[in-house]
C-alpha cells in the first residue's frame, strides 16, 4: 500500500515501482492536483484567520458603541469565499482519491 508521504516525497520512485508491476500512473497529474490542494488549503487557512480577526474586531467595535455593519458585511463576504474554497478543496481531494 502506498502512503501519502511516499507519494508526496518521492513520486518518481513510486512511479518506477508501479511500472515494474505493469501499472500505469500519471505522476504529473498527481503533482498538479497536489499543488492545487496545497495552494487551496493555504488560501482557506488565510481566509479563516482573516475571518477570525474581523470577528474579534466586531466585538471590540460593538463594545465601543460604533457601527459594525461594514464589518459584518465583510465577515459574510469572507464566509462566502471560505465556503467556495472549501468546496473547491473537496473537489480536488475527490480527484486525488480517484487517481
Amino acid at each position: 500500500m502506498l502512503s501519502k508521504r511516499q507519494l508526496r516525497n518521492d513520486i518518481k520512485a513510486v512511479e518506477k515501482a508501479l511500472m515494474k508491476r505493469n501499472f500505469s500512473f500519471d505522476a504529473g497529474a498527481l503533482s498538479d492536483l497536489e499543488d492545487k490542494r496545497k495552494k487551496n488549503q493555504i488560501a482557506i487557512q488565510g481566509l479563516q484567520n482573516l475571518r477570525n480577526t474581523q470577528s474579534k474586531l466586531i466585538g471590540k467595535t460593538k463594545a465601543a458603541g460604533e457601527n459594525i455593519k461594514p464589518l459584518l458585511d465583510s465577515v459574510v463576504d469572507l464566509g462566502d469565499k471560505l465556503n467556495t474554497a472549501k468546496i473547491e478543496l473537496q473537489s480536488i481531494q475527490k480527484k486525488l482519491i480517484l487517481l
